[in-house]
This record gives C-alpha cells, structure tokens and sequence, in this order.
C-alpha cells in the first residue's frame, strides 16, 4: 500500500494499486522536518484540513492543483512506514510523477522580491549549489528521472523549471549547480548515452542522513531501479560497492573502474621497498569519479574493439581482457600489469587503463589509485590475459610477491606471463577537482 495526499481535501489516500489510477505529483526537499505534523494523522486517515497540515504541503497541493493534478506523493512519509518498498518503488514513483516540486528551503528571497514570481530566473549556478536540495543524494533522481520539476524557494516564489521546454540557458545554470550534463536535463531518456562513471559522480559531493543511502539513491539512475534492495545498516562503503557489483554484473561499461583517489591510504613497506597506494579494484564512495566532470571524452560509456569479460568468485574479480605491462618505476616491490578498460575508437583514439600489481600468488590489487594510464597512439595495446584482481583492501594479504631486478617474478598467472612488455603506455595523474 502507497499513501499518497488528496491535493483539495490534504487528506492521506492509500492506493493498493501501482502504478495508481490517477496523475500525481511529488515533493521533492532536502529535509524531514515539514512532515512529521502530518504524519501524526497518518494512521487515522484523516486530519483538519487548515491547522494541523504543514505549510509546504499545503502550498505543494496548491501547485499541484494548478497543473490540474489530484494526488501528491511525499517521499519521506512511506519511507518511515516501510523504507525498503519505498527505496525499491523510489525510482518508478519519479519517473511515472508528471511533475516534481522541488522546494529550496535554504534559499531565501530578499524582502523586496516575497511576492515577486521568478526573482531568482538569472540566480547563479553558486546561488543555487548552495542550497541543501542540490547537496542531497534523494534528490538527485528527482532531478535526473523526473519528466518536469518545478523549483521554488523558501516562499514558495517560483524559481523556474526542468522540462523539455525549458530555455538552455536556465538548463546550463542547472547543470552547473548539479553537475548533471545538459542534455540529460533536457530529455531525461538520454541518461542512457551516458557512462556510469560519469553519472555516478554527479553524486560527488552529494549527502544523506544514512549513511547508505547515497548508493541506494543512484540504483535507479545507473540503471537497475527496483533491482538492488537496501540493507540498513551495512554502511555507506559497503552499500556503495555493492552497487558497483550488481552494475559490473549488468554492464560492459568500464568507466566503474576509472576511480581516481586522493589520498595514499594503502602505502605498504617491505624493506626499502613499497608498493604505494596498494588498494582493491572498487571504489570506495561517488567522491572517487569527480573528476568525470572535468572530462567530456568520458561522458559516454567506455568502449572497446576488444571484450571484457568480468565474473565474481570468492577470491575476487576474474577478468579476462586486454593487459599490458608498464615500465616498472625504481622501488616498487610487485609485478605491475595495465587493466585497459576503453580501448581506441573511430572518433576517439583514446586508451584508458589502471594499473594493477601481484600481491599474492596470482592475485593482484589496484595500485597507485591516484593515477590512471593514457595512452594516444590510436590502436589498442597489449594482450588478452586472465587475473584475479581483489575487490577491497580488507581483502589483501600485505605480502606481494617481489621483483628481481625489475622482472616479474615466476610465480603468476600462465597467461599473464605471455604479456610482452609494452614500454609506450605513459601514467597521467588525473587531478580532483575541487
């Protein structure tokens, strides 16, 4: 059962049916707080309808009845009263609303523009990145998957609107203050041109009040909506790369594992040598693909002349793809191999890669995970090769196997052994953006 609001009466109405019989709107915000005077009268299925309805979803009925709408879903309501079904149907809901509300409530007008429509119509991408609603991970797929939002500030002054419509300019100002590519504002359906990695770090600087939510908020964005239940308490990390589980599971698009990483967190010493960086193959929160934003090339998916193939097992990620080996850098304790993950393409002849080392015996670990491999010399390079690569550092045995005089030990992979040593490929430090 769904509870959505009459809009004339602004009492609960359940509907047993999904999708209901009728149009809805949805209010989208940031915070809880307007909600939990209603919610007092949920269980009785009736309340007054002056007093005890909260302003905002008084003046979100009013919106919705001006667009000729009956019903209004709230999120939050039935994510208290059950947060799985309602994370799982999250997506649907947006997607089938024929409009979004969205309320700014950090954004407030000055005095002499309260009663003045479209005050803010030239607001600044900053002015707007500001408020909690673009810094919320819920709202994200509000914005993405709705067909038409409508934005207004903490007086319930109309702001603008996200339609097919819209004027570019305002959508360029949008884009701005979300990180959400133009065209995807434009017609939601052309999220599907888009690569994962990209769209997962329009949730860069996105928060929530549990900490899992983030990743559960972009299931329906990346494409498996309704298909990756929540599990409360498993924290954001581990939330976070399940997800990237279930899309490499679904998905030929590499850019998942394009992450960039800040900070050296995984430095392991042996002696007077070290692997730098050592870390697994998943990322570990959106924060790690913010520098998509600073790469158009990377916008769309990861293509490749050459497949690979990813399956799971308990020792990790076997992948069966294109590999090559860089020059291995003075100090380094391991056997370095290059994961290409794009290779070139007609229109962009590009080859993106990571660098991977041997840890153990025929296992390997990300390595310098602030780093990615480029390579521009417009045809694809190296070998097909077979690996077993771990998911997280929890899993790495901090013990890798040494180098002699810079060549790799005997003790890999037969078939990564049949890699030649290409010396071409160059390590470009991709940098976060601020």
């Amino acid at each position: 059962m769904t509870l959505f609001m009459d809009t004339s009466s602004r009492c609960p109405v359940p509907f047993l049916r999904d999708p209901p019989p009728a149009k809805y709107a949805v209010l989208s915000y940031s915070r809880s707080r307007p909600l939990r005077d209603w919610e007092k009268h949920v269980s009785s299925h009736a309340m007054p309808a002056s007093a005890s309805t909260p302003q905002n979803l008084a003046q979100a009925c009013r919106v919705a009845r001006e667009h000729g709408i009956p019903y209004l879903w709230v999120h939050d309501v039935n994510y208290r009263r059950t947060a799985s079904g309602t994370v799982l149907a999250s997506w649907r809901r947006i997607r089938e609303a024929h409009l979004v509300i969205a309320l700014l409530e950090g954004l407030i007008p000055p005095d002499s523009h309260n009663h003045n429509p479209c005050w803010l119509q030239n607001a600044s991408a900053e002015t707007l990145s500001a408020c909690g609603w673009f810094q919320c991970a819920w709202s994200l797929q509000d914005l993405v998957g709705s067909r038409s939002v409508t934005f207004f500030d903490s007086k319930w002054n109309l702001i603008g609107a996200k339609s097919p419509t819209s004027a570019h300019s305002w959508l360029q100002v949008l884009s701005r203050a979300s990180g959400v590519d133009v065209q995807v504002l434009a017609d939601r359906d052309a999220l599907s041109n888009i690569s994962l990695g990209r769209r997962i770090s329009w949730a860069a600087r996105r928060e929530s009040l549990r900490p899992e939510d983030v990743a559960y908020s972009l299931a329906g964005i990346c494409g498996i909506g309704g298909q990756f239940p929540p599990r409360y308490g498993e924290g954001g990390q581990v939330a976070f790369q399940r997800l990237l589980e279930a899309l490499l599971r679904r998905s030929t698009d590499l850019s998942l594992l394009a992450w960039v990483r800040q900070q050296d967190t995984g430095r392991v010493e042996k002696g007077d040598k070290a692997i730098s960086s050592l870390t697994g193959i998943l990322a570990k929160s959106p924060a790690e693909f913010r520098h998509f934003g600073s790469y158009p090339a990377w916008a769309t998916p990861f293509r490749s002349s050459i497949t690979t193939d990813i399956t799971f097992s308990n020792r990790g990620l076997v992948v069966h793809g294109l590999l090559s080996s860089p020059r291995i850098p003075s100090g380094e304790l391991c056997r370095q191999i290059v994961l290409v993950l794009k290779t070139p393409v007609p229109g962009d002849w590009v080859q993106v890669g990571i660098t991977l080392g041997e840890v153990s015996s025929g296992l390997f670990a990300r390595v310098k995970p602030h780093e990615v491999v480029i390579l521009t010399s417009g045809k694809a390079s190296g070998a097909m090769g077979h690996i077993c690569i771990h998911r997280s550092l929890d899993e790495i045995d901090t013990n890798p196997i040494s180098t002699v005089q810079g060549q790799p030990s005997s003790r890999v992979l037969s078939r990564a052994e049949k890699i030649p040593l290409r010396r071409c490929l160059s390590v470009v430090v991709i940098p976060l953006s601020s």
